[in-house]
């Protein structure tokens, strides 16, 4: 895949087996967080107008205020708790996570709040008429396995590839730079946003695109701490690395 950068990507499109193995850790996970709900529910307080109740509500003690919040927290539970974990954890929630997977947008950029809301809305219909049949045949059609709410929020499910640091550095170029990270603030946000990105998808590049790009993002950062980085994409991949640690230290 091309980005608009003309820089190419490659991904690890994630299938229907981990996928489905995602889905089912993040179900378990939203069906404990439900009974931990309904369980304190049963304990609230009984009222005169739970005549206005479903009979199994009222069966159960609820009142009817406590049953409207069940029905809102259901709903932000099924589809909030995706749309959270994914704007909080950059494109995963905890079953993704544990299964290595990530969602993001057509393109390799990250998942915005828009695509994740429209993804997780249509699940409902990707659930029709009952697990997630109408998905799973999308799915199964899809030359990029996309369910009908990844084709309509253009996104894909991709495995999370880990890159480890290069280990070809060269000792005396680290000197050179790393007093330069005490002017940290000259960095902006926007910046640090890209070297951020570029370190998490470096693994996902043509050696000759990630080298140009790295040296393409380090170069002016490098010139605006002034710093002297010295030859090698090594170096520039450790520096971006170390300025990246520097901003988290000093912004959060």
């Amino acid at each position: 895949m091309t980005s608009p950068e003309s820089i190419t990507f490659t991904f690890d499109v994630a299938g229907l087996g981990s996928r489905f193995a995602a889905i089912t850790t993040d179900t378990l996970v939203q069906v404990a967080l439900l009974l931990t709900i309904l369980i304190l529910a049963m304990g609230s307080v009984y009222v005169d107008l739970s005549v206005y109740l479903p009979s199994r509500a009222r069966a159960m003690g609820i009142s009817l205020w406590v049953w409207a919040a069940l029905v809102i927290l259901t709903f932000l539970i099924t589809w909030g708790y995706f749309v959270f974990f994914e704007m909080t954890w950059n494109g995963q929630t905890p079953g993704k996570r544990i299964f290595g997977l990530r969602v993001i947008r057509a393109g390799g950029y990250p998942v915005d709040l828009l695509a994740s809301a429209v993804r997780n809305l249509i699940r409902y219909v990707d659930y029709l008429p009952g697990n997630y049949s109408v998905g799973v045949l999308t799915m199964l059609l899809s030359r990029q396995w996309q369910r009908l709410g990844d084709h309509a929020a253009g996104t894909l499910v991709v495995r999370d590839r880990r890159l480890e640091a290069p280990t070809a550095l060269v000792a005396e170029a680290a000197p050179a730079w790393q007093a330069s990270l005490a002017q940290i603030e000259r960095v902006t946000a926007e910046e640090y946003q890209v070297v951020r990105e570029f370190l998490r998808r470096r693994g996902e590049l043509e050696r000759n695109s990630r080298e140009d790009l790295g040296r393409r993002i380090a170069d002016p950062l490098a010139e605006k701490l002034d710093a002297q980085l010295g030859a090698g994409p090594e170096v520039r991949e450790v520096f971006l690395e170390a300025l990246a640690a520097a901003y988290r230290e000093r912004f959060g």
